[in-house]
């Protein structure tokens, strides 16, 4: 005898919203793959999982020169709760619903001699961009003989729907005049928490 099969309520996203599912019924898009579980109140049901998540990758290698605007070439996950452009302003992601979130991105430097790069998160809520908070990250080269750097930045924030994300690196000089990100050498994950 074959293994029964457990099927939920399923529909694409634009159609969720069009019932509201009973206490713990679940529901599943089957265009945006996200489980939704029923509370006898709101319409679609509440998502269930994890919270909107995009994740983006510099695949290429990025010089530095001076404050350089970090830019993302590679979309691993994109939520809904983001929207992000390959082709325009690719270091710009835009947050779509009013959230709170947590920012985490890693970044390996090929540094000539001891250059230093001060890492930032930016956000622009209409009125241009300005550092996100006062927390600034730093990767340094050892010394002359090591050309290699990481940054590793993390901060949550809460943020307004529309508001622009970015990461900036700047090169501080030092001993050096030059910093390159490596290829697939740099990460952004946004997560979205409650």
């Amino acid at each position: 005898m074959a293994d029964p099969k457990i099927q939920f309520r399923r529909s694409v996203e634009a159609d969720r919203a069009d019932e509201t599912p009973a206490q713990g019924e679940p529901r599943w898009t089957t265009d945006q793959h996200r489980l939704f579980a029923g509370d006898n109140s709101t319409a679609g049901g509440l998502y269930v999982g994890p919270t909107g998540i995009i994740t983006l990758r510099r695949a290429a290698t990025l010089a530095l020169s001076g404050v350089t605007n970090l830019d993302w070439d590679t979309q691993v996950i994109v939520d809904t709760d983001f929207t992000h452009d390959t082709g325009t302003n690719p270091y710009e992601i835009t947050i779509v619903p009013a959230c709170r979130l947590k920012l985490s991105a890693s970044v390996s430097l090929d540094c000539d001699g001891s250059a230093k790069v001060r890492g930032a998160f930016y956000f622009d809520n209409g009125g241009g961009y300005a550092a996100l908070n006062s927390t600034l990250f730093y990767g340094t080269a050892v010394d002359a003989t090591v050309d290699f750097a990481q940054i590793t930045m993390m901060t949550c924030a809460a943020f307004t729907a529309g508001d622009k994300l970015k990461v900036i690196l700047q090169l501080q000089g030092g001993s050096a005049t030059t910093a390159t990100v490596a290829a697939n050498g740099a990460t952004l994950v946004l997560e979205r928490i409650l």
